[in-house]
């Protein structure tokens, strides 16, 4: 998909950036996605990279950083190439479909297929082995589809989805997510369906004065 505004009114990541001078990572417009990525026959690395927010610049520029010395350290060996993606500027359908909650996240492919992914802003060690993995795999081999914490990284939901954050960095979500039903005839039916093969008194479809019963139970439980 092409390119969409910003989120959050984020500015996108800065053309003048020195990410776009170094040698061996590039800037990778969502619009090329497939033909870089999808429909690429070679191994290719990517730093995915969220801006306008001072503490997802710093941990992204350290991953693109330590991308840029590997796979300048690497000569171009196992066709290894650094892309960087500018989450914000990514359409909506992209940014669902990589499903990627944390900055900077590191999706590694290989054949147009992800075979690894780094949460986090890794170290040189750490980077240079992925690389080095990633390098290895043969044509047609999956990898290990693993996703597995690298370093320190961002939740882009406390951003864009309104969550609240703790004091010990655990991110926090409140909404409605159950409401109240008149118990109708079709509730009734599906009450006695569900009976035959489920726990009578497990079953979240109940006549209303068992239904109160049980929650104020479980409510005086859990506050009293």
């Amino acid at each position: 998909g092409g390119s969409t505004p910003s989120r959050a009114g984020r500015e996108p990541l800065d053309p003048e950036s020195p990410v776009l001078e170094w040698r061996h990572v590039s800037m990778l417009d969502s619009a090329d996605f497939d033909s870089k990525i999808t429909f690429n026959t070679d191994k290719v690395i990517l730093v995915v990279v969220a801006a306008g927010d001072k503490q997802c610049a710093a941990l992204c520029l350290s991953a693109v950083r330590t991308l840029e010395e590997v796979v300048g350290g690497s000569g171009g060996e196992g066709g290894i190439t650094g892309l960087v993606l500018d989450l914000d500027s990514c359409s909506d359908l992209l940014v669902t479909s990589l499903m990627v909650c944390n900055i900077p996240s590191i999706l590694c492919f290989s054949n147009g297929d992800e075979v690894e992914r780094l949460i986090g802003a890794p170290n040189l060690r750490i980077m240079t082995e992925i690389v080095q993995k990633v390098g290895a795999l043969r044509k047609g081999q999956k990898g290990s589809g693993r996703t597995w914490a690298a370093g320190r990284s961002v939740s882009v939901l406390r951003k864009d989805w309104n969550g609240v954050e703790g004091a010990d960095g655990d991110v926090f979500y409140f909404g409605i997510v159950d409401v109240l039903q008149p118990y109708t005839l079709k509730k009734q039916l599906e009450h006695s369906i569900k009976a035959l093969v489920q726990d009578k008194n497990k079953m979240t479809i109940v006549e209303p004065s068992q239904y109160s019963q049980r929650f104020q139970a479980y409510i005086s439980s859990i506050v009293i």
